[in-house]
């Protein structure tokens, strides 16, 4: 033991050269205190720092909490401490019965510029069918949060001929109509000379449901659903709300709650700071730092 000594005290090294390299393998594994040479042992908890003194023979009432003081105050096993995966924060939970009833947005970026200077990204969700719309934008102005809404949620499914709303819309139904006719108007007109006038027919194979079809009773049946709608959505917002709470509950009695008091000392994960990652036996906390009040 006396190289090692002489070298951590004195930092007094061996000549020989595998002297020396065997020397800078062993000497992380010691420390010197006060004159006295102690070998580093391994990160333990608390339990297992107690057992190991009672199988030692030791033995002193308050051996665990001072164990537990010890391992707390230690720097290296601060820095290797488990991360831990349990949650911190109670939930709360969003209710949106039907879609439509609540929209989220948020902005992202500044990003890397792309084409066209657009570096932040705009984005709305729907709460009840997770349904998003996202929109590039150069910058963020009240007119653009404006138009996003404008044309990518309210005017998404414009009103149909009968009033209602319809995923095609008049964009495919109208106007396709009229650029259709016209074409097949302008070919009739070329062929005239040789195959005559063409005419066009809608061929369609009748059904049980049209053919059965009443105006006047489905328009009574439309107005009782409208009636019936709004007790539909409270007893779907019933259902929503039990079934969240009872998500809560199950999700709740897994939290840890964790404080931290204005200018006390925290660990930050290597994570957040984006520091070089040095493998799963290096360090998983830097500090420690000062949390701000």
């Amino acid at each position: 033991m006396t190289p090692i000594i002489w070298f951590m005290a004195e930092g007094v090294s061996p000549e020989d050269k595998d002297e020396r390299r065997a020397l800078r393998m062993k000497i992380n594994q010691y420390v010197l205190k006060e004159g006295i040479l102690f070998k580093k042992g391994m990160h333990m908890g608390a339990r297992s720092v107690v057992a190991k003194a009672i199988r030692q023979g030791y033995y002193w009432p308050t051996m665990h909490r001072d164990a537990r003081n010890m391992t707390q105050k230690c720097d290296s096993c601060q820095v290797h401490a488990p991360v831990p995966r349990l949650p911190k924060i109670l939930m709360t939970s969003i209710m949106a019965p039907w879609p439509f009833y609540q929209w989220g947005m948020d902005i992202l970026g500044p990003l890397p510029q792309s084409a066209g200077k657009v570096k932040f990204v705009i984005v709305a969700i729907d709460y009840f069918n997770k349904w998003i719309e996202a929109k590039p934008l150069a910058r963020i102005t009240s007119k653009e949060v404006k138009k996003l809404v404008w044309d990518n949620i309210v005017c998404q499914y414009p009103a149909d001929e009968h009033g209602g709303s319809s995923p095609i819309g008049k964009h495919a139904g109208g106007k396709g109509k009229q650029k259709s006719s016209g074409g097949n108007k302008g070919k009739a007109g070329k062929g005239k000379g040789r195959m005559g006038r063409r005419a066009t027919q809608q061929i369609g194979m009748p059904t049980h449901r049209t053919m059965r079809f009443m105006e006047d009773e489905n328009e009574e049946e439309l107005r009782l659903n409208m009636d019936l709608l709004q007790e539909r959505r409270e007893a779907a917002a019933v259902r929503e709300a039990r079934y969240k709470t009872k998500m809560e509950q199950y999700y709740n009695q897994n939290v840890r709650a964790t404080s931290f008091k204005p200018d006390e000392y925290v660990f930050r994960r290597n994570k957040a700071s984006r520091v070089e990652d040095q493998g799963n036996l290096g360090p998983k906390w830097e500090g420690p730092l000062s949390h701000p009040a």
